[in-house]
C-alpha cells in the first residue's frame, strides 16, 4: 500500500513541482504543516513553500549531507538519505546507451553495495524499511550474490546496540576494503531501474517525516537567529 501511495504521489506532483501557486500543495500536506508556527509571518511562509517534493529534490541534489545529518542525529533515519544518496550516484554511473558486459558486472557490484549496506537485514546494521514486496524483489535481485561474497554472518539489525561482535564496522569499509569483486550470474531483471521503486517507497517516507521536522527546525533556528540579531541593535 505505502508502494503505491509513494508511487502515485510521485505521479501525481511531477507535472507541478515548479507551479508557482502553492495553495493547490498546502492542501495535499496540510498535515505536514500541522508542526509550523500558526503566524502567517514572513518565516512561516517561507517554511509552508517549502514542504514541497520539488524543495526536496533541490535539497536533495544539492545539499543532502545536512539533511542526512539531521535524519541521523533528529529523526534516527539517516539510513533513508544514505539510501537515497546512494541510488541517485549509483544512476549516474551507467553509460548512456547499452553497458557491455564489464560494465554491467561493474553496476551490478556496485549496486550490491548499496544492498547489503542499507538494505539487506543480514548485512545492514541498520536497514531501510521497505514494504515486503518491494524488500523480496531487491532479495530476489541480490540475496545471493550477498552471501557468495560475504556468507551468512547476520548483524542484529533488531537490536543494533546488543554487546558481541559487530559487523558494522566492516559494512563501512565495504567500497573501500578492497573485496573481490562479483562476478557470478546477473539475476534477469536488472537494469538501470532495479531501485526505483524502493526509491520512490522511501523518499515518501522522507518527505511525510522527516522533511517536515526538517523544515521547522530550520526554520525556528532562522527566527531565533533574526530575534536575537534584532535584541542585540
Amino acid at each position: 500500500m505505502l508502494k503505491t501511495q509513494a508511487v502515485q504521489w510521485n505521479l501525481k506532483h511531477e507535472s507541478s513541482a515548479r507551479n508557482t501557486e502553492p495553495s493547490r500543495d498546502w492542501a495535499s500536506t496540510s498535515s505536514l504543516r500541522s508542526g509550523l508556527p500558526s503566524q502567517r509571518d514572513e518565516g512561516s511562509c517561507e517554511s509552508l513553500e517549502q514542504l514541497t517534493m520539488h524543495s526536496l529534490d533541490n535539497v536533495l541534489a544539492e545539499s543532502p549531507a545536512e539533511l542526512q545529518d539531521f535524519s541521523a542525529a533528529r529523526d534516527f533515519s539517516g539510513e533513508n538519505i544514505a539510501y537515497l544518496r546512494a541510488v541517485v550516484a549509483w544512476k549516474a554511473k551507467w553509460p548512456d546507451g547499452e553497458p557491455d558486459e564489464s560494465q554491467l558486472h561493474g553496476l551490478y557490484d556496485a549496486a550490491l553495495d548499496i544492498y547489503t549496506d542499507l538494505v539487506s537485514a543480514k548485512d545492514a546494521q541498520f536497514p531501510i524499511n521497505l514494504c515486503a514486496a518491494e524488500g523480496h524483489h531487491l532479495s530476489e535481485m541480490f540475496e545471493q550474490a550477498a552471501r557468495v561474497i560475504y556468507g551468512e554472518i547476520i548483524t542484529n539489525s533488531v537490536l543494533p546496540f546488543a554487546s558481541g561482535p559487530r559487523k558494522s564496522d566492516d559494512i563501512e569499509l565495504h567500497r573501500f576494503s578492497g573485496r573481490l569483486g562479483y562476478w557470478g550470474k546477473i539475476p534477469s531483471g536488472f537494469d538501470k531501474n532495479v531501485f526505483d521503486s524502493s526509491f520512490a517507497e522511501i523518499k515518501y517516507l522522507v518527505f511525510t517525516n522527516t522533511w517536515p521536522k526538517y523544515v521547522l527546525e530550520r526554520s525556528s533556528c532562522r527566527t531565533s537567529s533574526s530575534s536575537s540579531g534584532s535584541l542585540g541593535k
